[in-house]
């Protein structure tokens, strides 16, 4: 009984090393892509729909506003790159539910006993 416990014991251990080998290798012969060589970057997203999207995409020194839906893009506009993204940031709005619900769940201040 201890020996074919101590045969699976071993046998997972093998599986686990090869395992641990196979990722070591896969990184350092280059399974993936490079990050840093892509030529692309997304900047900043912001989503409009269930399915639509504004892209804001960096092409070496260009910047272009990309439209998605449904599988179509279109370019919106483009310029030149910007170093400072957070001008371009706009806080959201909040509806008029969570206005409601966020005063509704506020803790009510105590009355003064006189």
């Amino acid at each position: 009984m201890s020996s074919a416990l101590l045969q699976a014991f071993g046998s997972l251990v093998i599986v686990v090393a090869v395992m641990f080998i196979g990722a070591w290798l896969f990184r350092r012969f280059g399974g993936l892509p490079d990050v840093k060589k892509n030529p692309l970057k997304i900047v900043s997203g912001v989503r409009l729909g269930a399915r639509e999207r504004v892209v804001l995409l960096e092409i070496a020194d260009t910047w272009l506003v990309v439209g998605v839906a449904n599988g179509q893009m279109n370019t919106l506009h483009t310029l030149p790159r910007q170093v400072n993204v957070s001008e371009f940031q706009i806080a959201p709005q909040k509806s008029s539910f969570s206005q409601w619900l966020s005063q509704f769940s506020a803790k009510p201040k105590p009355r003064k006993r006189f």
